[in-house]
């Protein structure tokens, strides 16, 4: 609990955090969870990426690099380039057409032309080849190697491949077909298929994902690990160990799946999961309230990709995830801190005018960056590398300053800022209803860089007080809330 500070015999203040106290992120389960959340967590957070001591904007967008001819519905970063390697994003649109974008010119090149596609995934061969799979009835394996694009297989249906130890695997319902050693297009030699047919492992296969060595099997609802693969036999047959690491936490899309240090981290409808070695738990419990929506909308038609990104903000590594948060109809990026991989930090970004419903990631081959590139419709961008100003939003707990029971009659409610240009702040108070209060006087909005304190009057009287904050700025950096209050004398249950 923070520090009163006693002002005259009836006036008392309250800082959140006190000096020396860490900021803590979202703490968000469920519309009533306000009540019960930490002094220094959020109810929700919005474009502030919590830094421990305080809470700093998160830097505003760019222009696009380049403009699609159409909406992108899937999109997918990959390298090409033996020689000169470059990353593209490869997208995946409403009319029909994969496109080829090169993240370092914008040079946009249409990958499929007149040639009928449906992909859900692709994968990269020793970065001369784009494996790409196509659904719905063409059931073909296609290559494209940066000019022409060819069929591989015909007749064969795939939802999920991937390269792993030197071949293609090729996933459909519950049948993986891999090819031959050291190929991506022989169905001859020592090339096999299996089916996962164990009772704890329905089908459909969601995802394949190599990782650590071993391939990652993913259902809805289970996840298996392969590896130990060896020939045997003349003619040769692939032997290979596959087990059960979990039947409870699968995932319904390969693009949640992100990995970092000797961790996969991945989204289900009902949350985010972490996979270390053979040991699976949920780590999004913090922000649970965002993902309660899902499971009954599900990923069709609800604004909800699940796609994922590893990056940086202000140097901390950062995962995050895409959804529609249906509370208010916001596209929202839930993010984690990995800076403690035990103890994330949660909160969120939604860009203003920019509704990024599609994000991924990868690794500027020229100067070795890591970069987080988001497609809103036929727009891509990469994020987090803007100057220009970001609405920023946090709402605090209901705090009962100590005693839930006894009501406070509210003098002030005062914000501490450290500013890089103008900013513009609006406060609304809560109190435990929720009933909305607009102060009748509030100081005068900074117009330069400095330190700051932005406080209002607020006429609550009431057993708890929030409040709703609004910033848009650039850049600014939020220290501190005050509350100043007369304690009443105890009156309970009028």
């Amino acid at each position: 609990m923070p520090t009163h500070r006693q002002l005259d015999p009836e006036v008392r203040t309250v800082c959140f955090p006190d000096d020396g106290q860490a900021v803590r992120g979202v703490n968000f389960k469920s519309v009533d969870h306000r009540y019960a959340i930490g002094d220094t967590e959020f109810f929700d957070l919005i474009n502030w990426v919590p830094l421990r001591e305080n809470l700093k904007q998160v830097p505003g967008n760019v222009a696009p690099l380049a403009t699609l001819a159409s909406a992108a519905l899937r999109t997918w970063i990959a390298v090409l380039g033996p020689v000169t390697p470059v990353s593209y994003m490869f997208a995946w649109c409403v009319n029909g057409h994969l496109y080829q974008v090169n993240l370092q010119s914008g040079v946009i090149t249409d990958v499929n032309g007149a040639t009928v596609i449906n992909p859900t995934d692709l994968a990269t061969w020793n970065l001369t080849n784009i494996i790409i799979n196509s659904t719905a009835g063409i059931n073909k394996i296609f290559t494209w190697d940066g000019a022409t694009l060819t069929t591989v297989f015909s007749g064969q249906p795939c939802q999920s491949l991937c390269v792993f130890s030197g071949r293609l695997w090729m996933s459909n319902q519950f049948t993986i077909t891999f090819t031959a050693g050291g190929t991506f297009n022989s169905l001859g030699g020592d090339s096999g298929s299996f089916t996962v047919t164990d009772d704890d492992c329905p089908a459909p296969i969601t995802a394949l994902y190599p990782f650590g060595g071993n391939l990652y099997i993913w259902g809805y609802s289970w996840v298996q690990s392969l590896g130990g693969l060896f020939d045997s036999g003349s003619p040769a047959v692939l032997q290979f160990q596959k087990n059960t690491i979990t039947k409870e936490a699968g995932t319904v899309t390969k693009v949640s799946i992100r990995e970092y240090g000797y961790s996969l981290y991945y989204a289900s409808l009902y949350g985010v999961w972490v996979l270390l070695g053979a040991q699976v738990s949920l780590v999004s419990y913090a922000a649970g309230g965002y993902f309660a929506s899902i499971p009954n909308a599900g990923l069709s038609g609800g604004g909800t990709t699940l796609s994922s990104a590893y990056g940086q903000i202000y140097g901390i590594p950062i995962m995050m995830w895409q959804l529609n948060f249906t509370t208010d109809n916001t596209s929202r990026l839930v993010c984690m801190t990995l800076e403690d991989p035990q103890n994330p930090v949660w909160f969120t970004l939604n860009l203003g005018s920019v509704a990024f419903q599609l994000v991924t990631n990868g690794i500027n081959q020229i100067t070795g960056q890591q970069q987080v590139w988001g497609a809103d419709g036929v727009s891509v961008f990469q994020l987090f590398l803007g100057t220009g100003t970001v609405t920023s939003t946090f709402k605090t707990k209901l705090w009962s300053m100590g005693d839930r029971l006894r009501q406070k009659t509210i003098g002030r409610i005062g914000h501490e800022f450290v500013t890089h240009g103008a900013i513009t702040v609006t406060m609304t108070g809560r109190d435990a209803n929720l009933n909305s209060y607009s102060p009748p006087l509030q100081s005068t909005n900074p117009g330069s860089s400095g330190y700051y304190l932005i406080d209002a009057d607020m006429p609550i009287t009431s057993n708890m007080v929030g409040v709703d904050t609004v910033v848009t700025g650039a850049g600014a950096t939020l220290l501190s809330t005050s509350v100043e209050y007369i304690e009443q004398p105890a009156d309970w249950g009028k």
